[in-house]
């Protein structure tokens, strides 16, 4: 099983804090690829100190290539990564999020599950994740399905009879792949679905809708007994960042984890 997340420079505490509770409630034995931007060798210095058994692959944000798919200027995207970062995501700034989040994030995912052998599984994380349990359940789940993650669809099924929230029909922040010929299949699915629409044009939780989309295209291939795809809701142990300012939470969360460890020596 390998455990991997996605972050830019602006959430390096929340690197950190991801790493610290994970650490403390599943140890080091794991193997952490962590896929980041921006970051100067203080910060991957310090991520190494967290946990030993890692590897950061840090990349300069390409922001001419931002620019151009995009068609927003870099001095604009800069305030926008700022604000995204330290504050919670409006409609007016949500170009950001989701050519990052919502796009590179899961092209970087698709190059580790290629770059990855057959057989591996792969638990991804949104960085903004605060580990509360030991999640030993959660990853053999993974490994029972081609993919994983939290589904929405049977919940809006029951209430109005169809899927009337496209865009909550999946909730991302976490992601479990089994790498075989499926997995690779399903992502490659989505992501032709994520470059159908210019990121300024892309509706809010666009990421969420496509994977949504994708999921239905690998159903409607191979079957649900086919296609193994599954909620992950029930095995969740941990806690995300979705409500509040960014800059905020992550302190309140670190100063809970310090008084937990604190606890855990007496």
């Amino acid at each position: 099983m390998i455990i991997n997340a996605y972050f830019t420079d602006g959430y390096y505490d929340w690197g950190k804090l991801f790493l610290d509770s994970f650490a403390y409630h599943n140890g080091q034995d794991y193997k952490m690829i962590l896929n980041t931007k921006d970051l100067n060798k203080k910060q991957i210095d310090g991520l190494y100190k967290s946990y030993k058994n890692l590897e950061v692959k840090n990349e300069e944000l390409d922001w001419d290539h931002l620019e151009k798919i995009s068609g927003i200027k870099k001095s604009q995207l800069s305030k926008w990564k700022n604000i995204t970062e330290k504050q919670k995501v409006n409609k007016t700034i949500r170009a950001w999020k989701l050519m990052i989040a919502g796009d590179d994030r899961i092209k970087t995912i698709r190059d580790l599950l290629y770059e990855l052998p057959e057989g591996e599984h792969v638990a991804h994380f949104d960085i903004d994740t605060y580990v509360t349990g030991n999640m030993t359940d959660l990853f053999e789940f993974v490994k029972q399905n081609d993919f994983c993650t939290r589904l929405r669809i049977e919940k809006q099924i029951k209430r109005k009879g169809k899927v009337f929230r496209e865009n909550r029909a999946t909730l991302i922040y976490f992601q479990g792949y089994s790498i075989n010929k499926k997995g690779k299949e399903f992502i490659d699915t989505w992501i032709k679905y994520i470059d159908k629409v210019n990121p300024a044009n892309r509706q809010k939780g666009y990421g969420q809708t496509s994977c949504y989309y994708a999921i239905l295209d690998m159903w409607k291939k191979y079957g649900k007994d086919g296609f193994r795809c599954n909620d992950t809701k029930k095995l969740q142990k941990w806690a995300n960042a979705n409500k509040g300012d960014k800059k905020g939470l992550v302190k309140r969360y670190r100063e809970k984890f310090e008084q937990l460890k604190i606890k855990g020596k007496k």
